[in-house]
Protein backbone atom coordinates (compact mmCIF):
# COMPACT_ATOMS: atom_id res chain seq x y z
CA UNK A 1 0.00 0.00 0.00
CA UNK A 2 1.73 3.65 -1.01
CA UNK A 3 1.22 6.42 0.63
CA UNK A 4 0.83 9.35 -2.30
CA UNK A 5 2.44 13.09 -1.77
CA UNK A 6 -0.75 14.49 -1.40
CA UNK A 7 -1.59 12.28 1.34
CA UNK A 8 1.44 13.17 3.23
CA UNK A 9 0.45 16.96 2.24
CA UNK A 10 -2.94 16.64 3.90
CA UNK A 11 -1.62 15.16 7.02
CA UNK A 12 1.06 17.82 7.53
CA UNK A 13 -2.26 20.23 6.76
CA UNK A 14 -4.09 18.81 9.36
CA UNK A 15 -1.03 18.28 11.64
CA UNK A 16 -0.06 22.16 11.26
CA UNK A 17 -3.64 23.53 11.82
CA UNK A 18 -3.98 21.28 14.97
CA UNK A 19 -1.23 23.55 16.56
CA UNK A 20 -1.28 26.79 18.24
CA UNK A 21 0.21 29.96 16.27
CA UNK A 22 3.66 30.18 18.64
CA UNK A 23 3.73 26.04 18.01
CA UNK A 24 3.70 26.80 13.50
CA UNK A 25 5.77 29.38 13.92
CA UNK A 26 8.70 28.07 16.07
CA UNK A 27 8.36 24.82 13.13
CA UNK A 28 9.01 27.28 10.45
CA UNK A 29 12.35 28.72 12.32
CA UNK A 30 13.64 25.53 12.82
CA UNK A 31 12.94 24.49 9.32
CA UNK A 32 14.67 27.46 8.18
CA UNK A 33 17.82 26.91 10.19
CA UNK A 34 17.79 23.55 8.92
CA UNK A 35 17.76 24.39 5.40
CA UNK A 36 20.03 26.77 5.70
CA UNK A 37 22.85 24.62 7.70
CA UNK A 38 22.17 22.45 5.05
CA UNK A 39 22.71 24.57 2.19
CA UNK A 40 25.90 25.81 4.33
CA UNK A 41 26.81 22.33 4.51
CA UNK A 42 26.30 21.38 0.60
CA UNK A 43 28.81 24.84 -0.15
CA UNK A 44 31.32 23.49 2.24
CA UNK A 45 30.84 20.00 0.41
CA UNK A 46 31.11 21.84 -3.17
CA UNK A 47 34.43 23.51 -2.36
CA UNK A 48 36.26 20.47 -0.79
CA UNK A 49 35.23 18.69 -4.32
CA UNK A 50 36.37 21.01 -6.01
CA UNK A 51 39.42 21.88 -4.43
CA UNK A 52 40.11 17.99 -5.09
CA UNK A 53 39.23 18.15 -8.59
CA UNK A 54 41.55 20.93 -9.50
CA UNK A 55 44.62 19.08 -7.34
CA UNK A 56 43.44 15.73 -9.08
CA UNK A 57 43.82 17.45 -12.47
CA UNK A 58 46.95 18.99 -11.95
CA UNK A 59 48.51 16.17 -10.84
CA UNK A 60 46.58 14.04 -13.82
CA UNK A 61 48.60 16.46 -15.59
CA UNK A 62 51.89 15.64 -14.34
CA UNK A 63 51.37 12.04 -14.64
CA UNK A 64 50.62 12.63 -18.02
CA UNK A 65 53.54 14.72 -18.95
CA UNK A 66 55.87 12.11 -16.52
CA UNK A 67 54.28 9.12 -18.86
CA UNK A 68 54.92 10.90 -22.11
CA UNK A 69 58.75 12.01 -21.21
CA UNK A 70 59.52 8.02 -20.24
CA UNK A 71 57.98 6.92 -23.50
CA UNK A 72 59.69 9.28 -25.37
CA UNK A 73 62.88 8.29 -23.76
CA UNK A 74 61.88 4.48 -24.57
CA UNK A 75 61.56 5.02 -28.10
CA UNK A 76 65.23 6.84 -28.50
CA UNK A 77 67.30 4.53 -31.14
CA UNK A 78 70.12 4.89 -28.67
CA UNK A 79 68.06 3.21 -26.00
CA UNK A 80 69.08 -0.42 -25.32
CA UNK A 81 66.57 -3.29 -25.27
CA UNK A 82 66.66 -3.74 -21.76
CA UNK A 83 66.39 -0.17 -20.32
CA UNK A 84 63.37 -0.01 -23.20
CA UNK A 85 61.59 -2.85 -21.11
CA UNK A 86 62.12 -0.85 -18.00
CA UNK A 87 60.50 2.21 -19.45
CA UNK A 88 57.60 -0.36 -20.32
CA UNK A 89 57.34 -1.02 -16.76
CA UNK A 90 57.44 2.27 -15.52
CA UNK A 91 54.43 3.11 -18.13
CA UNK A 92 52.98 0.22 -16.84
CA UNK A 93 53.18 1.05 -13.56
CA UNK A 94 51.87 4.99 -14.01
CA UNK A 95 49.03 3.24 -15.35
CA UNK A 96 48.21 0.43 -13.28
CA UNK A 97 48.04 3.17 -9.94
CA UNK A 98 45.62 3.81 -7.79
CA UNK A 99 43.35 6.78 -8.67
CA UNK A 100 43.87 9.59 -7.35
CA UNK A 101 47.10 8.32 -5.01
CA UNK A 102 50.32 9.99 -6.42
CA UNK A 103 52.74 8.55 -3.95
CA UNK A 104 55.38 6.48 -4.26
CA UNK A 105 53.31 3.99 -2.43
CA UNK A 106 50.30 4.47 -4.41
CA UNK A 107 51.65 3.86 -7.55
CA UNK A 108 53.98 0.48 -6.28
CA UNK A 109 51.15 -0.92 -4.51
CA UNK A 110 50.10 -3.10 -7.85
CA UNK A 111 53.47 -4.29 -8.76
CA UNK A 112 53.84 -5.21 -4.87
CA UNK A 113 50.16 -7.13 -4.91
CA UNK A 114 51.48 -9.09 -7.59
CA UNK A 115 54.64 -10.18 -6.15
CA UNK A 116 53.25 -10.84 -3.05
CA UNK A 117 50.96 -13.06 -4.11
CA UNK A 118 53.50 -14.71 -6.60
CA UNK A 119 55.62 -14.70 -3.46
CA UNK A 120 53.05 -17.00 -1.35
CA UNK A 121 52.01 -18.96 -4.31
CA UNK A 122 55.98 -20.38 -4.66
CA UNK A 123 56.49 -20.67 -0.86
CA UNK A 124 53.57 -22.67 -0.55
CA UNK A 125 54.82 -24.97 -3.10
CA UNK A 126 57.96 -24.99 -1.81
CA UNK A 127 56.24 -26.28 1.22
CA UNK A 128 54.04 -28.76 -0.06
CA UNK A 129 57.32 -30.20 -1.99
CA UNK A 130 58.71 -30.41 1.35
CA UNK A 131 56.02 -31.80 2.93
CA UNK A 132 55.39 -34.58 0.46
CA UNK A 133 58.88 -35.39 -0.54
CA UNK A 134 58.79 -39.00 0.68
CA UNK A 135 56.60 -39.72 -1.48
CA UNK A 136 57.85 -38.28 -4.25
CA UNK A 137 60.77 -41.01 -3.84
CA UNK A 138 58.65 -43.15 -3.32
CA UNK A 139 56.86 -42.58 -6.67
CA UNK A 140 60.04 -42.13 -8.27
CA UNK A 141 62.01 -45.10 -7.50
CA UNK A 142 58.38 -47.36 -8.27
CA UNK A 143 58.99 -45.77 -11.81
CA UNK A 144 62.49 -46.49 -11.85
CA UNK A 145 61.62 -50.26 -10.96
CA UNK A 146 59.30 -50.43 -13.73
CA UNK A 147 61.17 -48.65 -16.22
CA UNK A 148 63.71 -51.51 -15.69
CA UNK A 149 61.20 -53.74 -17.86
CA UNK A 150 60.99 -56.61 -15.12
CA UNK A 151 57.24 -56.91 -14.81
CA UNK A 152 54.65 -57.79 -17.26
CA UNK A 153 52.47 -54.92 -16.44
CA UNK A 154 51.93 -51.91 -13.68
CA UNK A 155 49.55 -54.01 -11.60
CA UNK A 156 52.30 -56.95 -11.06
CA UNK A 157 54.93 -54.50 -10.88
CA UNK A 158 52.87 -52.52 -7.85
CA UNK A 159 51.42 -55.86 -6.46
CA UNK A 160 55.32 -56.80 -6.18
CA UNK A 161 56.92 -54.10 -5.15
CA UNK A 162 54.27 -51.74 -2.92
CA UNK A 163 55.22 -53.41 0.74
CA UNK A 164 58.99 -53.65 -0.16
CA UNK A 165 59.08 -49.91 -0.86
CA UNK A 166 57.27 -48.76 1.68
CA UNK A 167 54.16 -47.59 -0.46
CA UNK A 168 50.82 -47.92 2.50
CA UNK A 169 48.61 -49.75 -0.23
CA UNK A 170 49.02 -51.78 -3.66
CA UNK A 171 46.63 -48.75 -4.55
CA UNK A 172 48.95 -46.31 -3.61
CA UNK A 173 51.46 -48.00 -5.53
CA UNK A 174 49.74 -48.78 -8.83
CA UNK A 175 48.61 -44.82 -9.03
CA UNK A 176 52.21 -44.05 -9.07
CA UNK A 177 53.00 -45.48 -12.03
CA UNK A 178 49.72 -44.28 -13.78
CA UNK A 179 50.86 -42.74 -17.31
CA UNK A 180 54.23 -43.80 -17.10
CA UNK A 181 55.44 -44.71 -20.30
CA UNK A 182 55.91 -48.57 -21.13
CA UNK A 183 59.69 -49.80 -20.59
CA UNK A 184 62.23 -49.90 -23.52
CA UNK A 185 63.59 -52.88 -23.87
CA UNK A 186 60.57 -54.79 -22.00
CA UNK A 187 62.18 -57.70 -21.18
CA UNK A 188 58.83 -58.70 -18.29
CA UNK A 189 56.58 -57.67 -21.53
CA UNK A 190 56.02 -61.36 -22.50
CA UNK A 191 56.94 -62.80 -19.13
CA UNK A 192 53.39 -64.80 -17.50
CA UNK A 193 51.18 -62.79 -15.43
Amino acid sequence: MAIGAEKIREARKKYLASLSPEEREEIEKEKKEAEAESKKRWEEIGRVIDEKLKANAHHEKAIGILKEAVQLAASNPAMTPEVKELADMIVFLIEDRNLHDYTFDGIMEPLIKIVEKDTKSKSGKNGAKYRHAENYELHNRIKVIWASGKYSSRDVCAEQEYSGLGFGSFKAARNALTKTPDPSPWPGKDAKK
